[in-house]
Order: C-alpha cells, then sequence, then structure tokens
C-alpha cells in the first residue's frame, strides 16, 4: 500500500504545474473571501452552494480544497501518459494538449473568478491576461 501512494505523487515539473493551477485558485479563493458579502455575488453554482450551506468563508475554503484535489487527481494520468509514451510526437502531442487545456483553465479563472472582483477590464482582456500569465511563467518556471 506505501508503494502504490508514493508512485501516485507528482514531481518535477508536473508537481510545478500543479502548484501554478492551485496558486490560481487559491488568488481566486482570496479575492472571493475579501469582496464577496452574499453567497449570491458568486456565479460559480458549486461554491455558491457551499457558501449558501456552510458560510462564505467555509464554502470557499471546501470548494478551494476540492478543486485542488481534483487537479492533483486529473494531472497524475496525464503525467504517467506523457512519462510512459515511448514516441517523442504523440509525448509533444500530449504537452501541448496540456499547455493548451491549462492555460486556457487560467484564463478562464483568472478572468472569472480572481480577478472579476476588483478588475473592470472587459472580460475577454481579463481571461487573455490570465492565460499569457500562465504561459509565461509555464515557459519560464515549469520546462
Amino acid at each position: 500500500m506505501i508503494r502504490t501512494i508514493r508512485q501516485k505523487r507528482l514531481q518535477g515539473r508536473w508537481f510545478r504545474q500543479f502548484l501554478i493551477i492551485v496558486m490560481y485558485y487559491f488568488i481566486d479563493y482570496l479575492s472571493t473571501i475579501y469582496h464577496c458579502k452574499s453567497p449570491y455575488d458568486e456565479w460559480n453554482l458549486i461554491a455558491r452552494y457551499l457558501m449558501i450551506s456552510f458560510n462564505v468563508p467555509l464554502g470557499m475554503t471546501i470548494f478551494f480544497l476540492g478543486i485542488s484535489v481534483m487537479w492533483y487527481l486529473v494531472i497524475i494520468p496525464i503525467s504517467r501518459i506523457t512519462e510512459n509514451t515511448r514516441s517523442r510526437h504523440w509525448r509533444n502531442l500530449f504537452e501541448y494538449i496540456n499547455i493548451v487545456v491549462f492555460a486556457s483553465n487560467a484564463g478562464w479563472d483568472f478572468g472569472y473568478g480572481a480577478t472579476s472582483w476588483f478588475w473592470s477590464a472587459p472580460l475577454f482582456i481579463r481571461i487573455l491576461s490570465g492565460s499569457i500569465l500562465y504561459l509565461i511563467i509555464d515557459f519560464l518556471w515549469i520546462k
């Protein structure tokens, strides 16, 4: 059993990528707790339900921890596929798809979540800036 737990840990660039995505959600978490006066101000229905059921800080904490665990469980198989694929062509294809998925997710969270509370720029600009920021971090720190 101990051996299976060790095999499911993320290491290297995959762990750094997980940290970046969790940091995006953490910025959203902090800005929502600070700016959200009522659970009905939150657009995410799952987070809103948790905030109504509990209260704003506890509901957002449960949502943040749940989404962090979910991303951890998503990144594990992706990392295994890219590490176990011998063909350079397929490995590059998986990595490009991975970058697109994570950059778009970071952009959407940045646009709809974290910066929507305090930045009045158009939604497209917020999403684009979140994606570009993720890509810069990806190419400078993760690769």
